[in-house]
């Protein structure tokens, strides 16, 4: 049985691996340690096996990297922690917003799975609120969690799109 753990965890391990060696220089390391599947539910991340990312520490990922996950539509969530405000002038296409100060019930509502991969951003790598969501997230045991430190700036600097809150209105995504 022991054995069937290890042999999982090098599996998880070794397709973390291989994403990371497959963007190349998008992660920043050290991304996140790989739990076996049977610990958890699991996270379809890999296909038919489940992997779950132990949150020992965040991950980090620039602008390319997030772009190219995004572009092979890796199954996460976009999480702008930013004000309302700042998050209805421009924002990551498809990003939640969970404003500092966001409650505990209105986090859980919005994000009800604690093993999805969560890319957490604000506007920039002066701006705090990215890593205190980060770490309010870790409290409430969401075991996915990686930090775009860049935001917006960097983005909209390397001339990808930003949504508006005109595009946006249609359907609200930001969590009160």
């Amino acid at each position: 049985m022991l054995q069937d753990k290890e042999d999982s965890v090098k599996r998880c391990s070794s397709k973390l691996l291989m994403i990371i060696i497959l963007l190349g220089v998008g992660l920043e390391v050290p991304l996140l340690w790989a739990a076996p599947p049977e610990t958890s539910q699991g996270h379809k991340l890999f296909g038919r096996e489940s992997c779950v990312l132990e949150d020992r520490t965040f991950g980090q990922i620039n602008t390319i990297g997030l772009k190219l996950l995004l572009d092979k539509q890796v199954p996460l969530v976009l999480v702008d922690a930013r004000s309302p405000q700042a998050y209805g002038r421009g924002h990551l296409s498809g990003a939640i917003n969970l404003p500092h100060g966001v409650t505990d019930q209105t986090i859980a509502e919005a994000l009800p799975d604690q093993t999805a991969l969560l890319v957490v951003y604000c506007s920039s790598s002066a701006c705090p609120l990215a890593s205190k969501l980060l770490e309010h997230l870790k409290a409430l045991h969401y075991h996915n969690l990686i930090h775009f430190p860049y935001g917006v700036q960097s983005w909209k600097a390397a001339g990808f799109p930003l949504q508006s809150a005109t595009a946006a209105s249609a359907m609200p995504r930001t969590a009160h």
